[in-house]
This record gives C-alpha cells, sequence and structure tokens, in this order.
C-alpha cells in the first residue's frame, strides 16, 4: 500500500508503512515515523535526540469483518532546545 493510499485510507500523516500482518483474524499495519517528521512534541524543533523506541497498537476501522490494528513504533526525544523528554 503506498503512503498515499494509507493516508487516504485511515487519515494518518507522518508515518509510513512498512509491513501488513495477518493472524487470527487481525489485520496489522506496521508503521514507524518518517525520520524528517520526528519533532519535539514541546516546541516543534528538529533538534532531537531518539532515546527509546515504544511500539503501541490502535484499534482502526474494521476492513470488511476483520478487525484492523494500526501498529505505531513511537521513538521518545530528548530535545535541546528546550529540554524535554517526551514520546512524539
Amino acid at each position: 500500500m503506498s503512503t498515499t493510499l494509507f493516508y487516504q485510507s485511515f487519515g494518518i500523516r507522518g508515518y509510513q508503512q512498512t509491513r501488513i500482518e495477518f493472524s487470527k483474524g487481525v489485520t496489522r499495519f506496521h508503521v514507524p515515523p518518517r525520520g524528517k517528521t520526528i519533532c519535539c512534541p514541546s516546541c516543534d524543533s528538529r533538534n532531537v535526540i531518539r532515546r527509546r523506541l515504544r511500539q503501541r497498537e490502535f484499534r482502526a476501522s474494521p476492513i470488511g469483518l476483520k478487525r484492523t490494528v494500526v501498529v505505531a513504533s513511537l521513538p521518545r526525544v530528548q530535545c535541546h532546545d528546550c529540554g524535554a523528554v517526551r514520546q512524539i
């Protein structure tokens, strides 16, 4: 699924789909953030360091009768400008 089609289907910006997984009646779309879109959530600065990565699952609209889940890999970032350490 291309990035444009993924955005049109789910309305998620700044992430790119890398993998689709089918298991036990659930469709999982794996989406890490694009490097250009990672910034500080406090001050919107791009002068950040990535700390660790956490995967979170978000329930999406079903496709047919199958449950759909978006698995996002969300990094924590440390901002050099404001000093905040937060998850994007």
